[in-house]
């Protein structure tokens, strides 16, 4: 009989882990180790449109010293570099992550990442598992938000 004995690591002893949902590997953890925050949801453009809008609050809030009501509209979305950019010309990466196949992910300002989890338990099974490697890899402390 087979020893199948399940380790601490759950699997950091893989030389090269490929995350085939995601179009990731194992080498692309360290890109991940600022996440802070994670937030999932259900369609893809709906998540894009999230990652946009958690981006606008992003500069939008780091212009609190300012009275301006408007500031959703001095704010320019740079699409050609996937950026917000506030008032005060401070810039809101918003980064394509993977290949967008099978579910969408975006980095927004190196620290949160917007997830699509598609549709059904098994969908959703396979992004958080995926996830969970990924930031375990990057050596993320991450809150997750549904």
């Amino acid at each position: 009989m087979r020893n199948n004995h399940i380790t601490e690591n759950n699997g950091s002893g893989f030389e090269n882990d490929y995350l085939y949902h995601l179009s990731l590997s194992k080498e692309d953890a360290p890109n991940f180790s600022e996440i802070k925050f994670v937030c999932i949801g259900g369609s893809n453009d709906r998540m894009k449109n999230f990652a946009y809008q958690v981006a606008r609050a992003l500069a939008a809030n780091r212009e609190y010293c300012q009275t301006n009501d408007s500031k959703d509209n001095d704010q320019k979305e740079n699409t050609r570099n996937n950026s917000i950019i506030s008032e005060n010309d401070e810039i809101i990466p918003i980064e394509h992550v993977g290949e967008h196949k099978r579910y969408v992910l975006y980095k927004v300002s190196n620290q949160i990442l917007v997830c699509s989890h598609g549709m059904g338990g098994p969908s959703i099974s396979i992004l958080l598992n995926e996830i969970a490697k990924l930031l375990w890899y990057a050596q993320a402390d991450a809150t997750w938000i549904r």
